[in-house]
């Protein structure tokens, strides 16, 4: 049979242990929420100059039609 003191210990351990999962856990979810968010922001920011560029292109394709 286990003592007190040894009884605490354990269980100690074990919440260290759950602790330290638990910040990892939500390290991890924080990490996920701001790489997508700066993935949707990236993608937004591209998507904005292609249609800029696309833009252009067909601006001057009609300049150097009326010259």
């Amino acid at each position: 049979m286990l003592s007190l003191y040894e009884k605490i210990k354990i269980r100690l351990i074990i919440l260290f242990l759950l602790a330290a999962l638990s910040f990892i856990g939500l390290f991890f979810i924080i990490n996920y929420q701001l790489v997508s968010e700066r993935a949707v922001k990236r993608a937004d920011s591209r998507f904005e100059l292609i249609q800029k560029n696309v833009g252009y292109f067909f601006k001057d394709i009609e300049r150097s039609a009326l010259t």
